[in-house]
């Protein structure tokens, strides 16, 4: 599986400012590896122009036990704003979240204040 860096947008409250879902998304498929830098304030929006299931990994333990990975479902052409991440839950130790998805979508990842 190919990994790629997702960049991260800070949301604005102007229109001319506002990141534009359209034109910065990133066109996810299946086969690949998302990071995401996560500061704990990171949401994201992802589209599905069919069902598919997003993964947010959870590489934290609890008392030496795995913590299970976030699976969103989305139905089919759906826009979904999921988050924010607990860093100690859902980065890695690059301070980042890995996400994976089950079959094409779009993803935009979006800082809040």
């Amino acid at each position: 599986m190919p990994d790629f860096n997702v960049t991260v947008f800070d949301a604005r409250r102007t229109l001319a400012d506002a990141p534009n879902f359209t034109a910065n998304k990133t066109a996810a498929t299946a086969s690949n590896n998302y990071y995401i830098p996560n500061d704990g304030r990171v949401l994201l929006i992802a589209q599905a122009g069919a069902s598919a299931n997003i993964t947010v990994v959870t590489p934290a333990t609890v008392d030496g036990l795995a913590v299970t990975d976030n699976v969103i479902a989305l139905a089919n052409a759906n826009v979904r704003v999921f988050g924010p991440f607990p860093p100690s839950v859902y980065n890695d130790a690059q301070g980042r979240l890995l996400v994976t998805t089950s079959a094409a979508c779009d993803l935009l990842a979006v800082r809040g204040g």
